[in-house]
């Protein structure tokens, strides 16, 4: 688990459209904190420091929420919705973790080994078929991320769930539901390049040439060519 991380807000007393609007407008992002048996807290913090924290994948961490310079409540990002088009968070949803209850959370999986793979060195391509898994553990055994070793994955290999080697007392939702073993990554021959239209119909066009060539050869009696002399 990575070191703890520190998130200053402030209390937001007025809620709905109109005040998140406001909010927005001085380059603040609404947020509510919930969870653990507390009421409710409407916060606002300034959108560089939550955009920033989002990007660097972050999410994935128990974060010490500081309000109003109080005491620090233990929090993980459970959403952050985002603007349809622009690189703005709209709105974050923290939830009240503690020590002792187990969390579900989404993190994102890290793919190494690929560039020394037996597969790739043959020509394979790669495939990343999921980018993130779902996971239960304490908020204390939160890891940023899980990792899938492609290092000596050969051609046609292909990783599942079962494969990954998970970190102590970190659980798959899929396994835990008894979901099936979906495939993680996989490596695969490159895709076999057809020929061009145009070298197709070549192709054919040289093999009816041949076919007529030799029908006339059979037709002709012996002794007689197919020219008139």
């Amino acid at each position: 688990m990575a070191e703890q991380i520190e998130i200053n807000v402030k209390s937001r007393e007025v809620a709905g459209r109109a005040a998140s609007r406001k909010s927005r407008r001085a380059e603040e992002v609404p947020a509510v904190v919930y969870g653990a048996g507390k009421a409710n807290e409407n916060v606002i913090l300034p959108h560089n420091i939550i955009y920033k924290m989002l990007e660097e994948g972050l999410s994935s961490h128990v974060l010490d929420l500081i309000v109003d310079d109080k005491k620090a409540q233990k929090v993980v990002v459970k959403d952050a919705q985002y603007h349809p088009y622009k690189p703005v968070v709209m709105h974050v949803d923290f939830m009240r973790v503690k020590a002792s209850d187990p969390i579900d959370m989404v993190v994102p999986v890290h793919f190494i080994g690929a560039d020394v793979a037996p597969g790739v060195k043959e020509g394979g391509i790669v495939h990343h078929l999921l980018s993130e898994l779902h996971i239960r553990c304490l908020p204390k055994a939160l890891p940023d991320h899980l990792t899938v070793d492609l290092t000596n994955a050969e051609m046609n290999h292909i990783v599942h769930l079962s494969d990954i080697e998970l970190p102590k007392g970190v659980e798959l939702l899929s396994v835990i539901h008894g979901e099936e073993d979906h495939a993680v990554a996989s490596i695969t021959p490159p895709p076999v390049a057809e020929p061009e239209p145009e070298v197709e119909a070549e192709a054919a066009l040289e093999s009816e040439e041949e076919a007529a060539e030799e029908s006339a050869a059979e037709e002709t009696p012996e002794g007689e060519t197919s020219e008139e002399s």
